[in-house]
């Protein structure tokens, strides 16, 4: 497991143990899962090693929440 893809260092590693075998699961910040291919291409890594090393690509999107003692119930209009 990798923390975190931040620079092109990392992603070279991630891309090596990809390479052996291993599953990596690692974070990646882009604005969505499409952007994680020219993401690491941005970083250096060649193209045909992003096509044979990744495998999937996930996003994630963190919804706000109210904390309970700012709740308030309000009945909406029709």
């Amino acid at each position: 497991m990798v923390g975190e893809i931040r620079d092109r260092e990392t992603a070279e590693i991630a891309v090596r143990a990809a390479l052996v075998g291993r599953l990596l699961i690692s974070t990646l910040h882009t604005n969505d899962a499409t952007g994680v291919v020219p993401r690491l291409l941005d970083m250096g890594i060649e193209p045909f090693l992003v096509a044979s090393t990744l495998a999937l690509a996930l996003a994630q999107r963190l919804v706000r929440r109210i904390c309970v003692r700012c709740r308030e119930s309000v009945t909406a209009d029709p």
